[in-house]
């Protein structure tokens, strides 16, 4: 094989290699995970922003659970530690349904907003608070903040605590 030959080789492969990699697919912006935590779904909806490179709003993460306040549940949140995120969000959402439905259920939403790299656990629980008992319903998420503040869902514990 001459020169030329080696030559012309080398740069088909280097052209195809750009090719390859120009086509690479790019980070989504948002991410939905979806859970069953004893029958009740539970999502985890990660807005990454700098995927949109334009967008100024902040990298966000909401996650949405099933709620019916109507039986004195309700949700409660802690985040560990709480320098990494904040709650920049909450709110409870009825089930749209017959306005006269006495105890229809809906969804709590929490949103959750990085403040810095690192690992974050969001630990949620579902109780009524003037009971102490061992079944409540608890749901761990763990979370890593990158250096752009983008978010990832590294675990997920769904269940009772023990």
């Amino acid at each position: 094989m001459n020169r030329f030959s080696l030559f012309v080789a080398a740069v088909s492969l280097a052209v195809l290699a750009l090719i390859g990699c120009e086509s690479l697919p790019k980070k989504p912006a948002t991410v939905v995970y979806t859970y069953e935590n004893n029958g009740s779904p539970v999502e985890v909806t990660v807005l990454n922003t700098s995927a949109k490179r334009k967008s100024k709003e902040p990298s966000s993460c909401t996650v949405t659970l099933c709620a019916n306040p109507t039986t004195g549940y309700s949700w409660s949140y802690r985040l560990n530690p709480d320098k990494v995120m904040k709650m920049t969000d909450e709110k409870y959402v009825q089930d749209k349904k017959d306005a006269r439905d006495v105890g229809t259920g809906g969804k709590q939403y929490y949103v959750f907003t990085p403040q810095k790299q690192g690992i974050a656990d969001a630990i949620l629980t579902y109780s009524r608070p003037w009971e102490k008992t061992k079944s409540d319903q608890k749901i761990r998420i763990k979370f890593k903040i990158d250096k752009n503040c983008d978010i990832y869902v590294q675990d997920v514990i769904l269940g009772t605590e023990n």
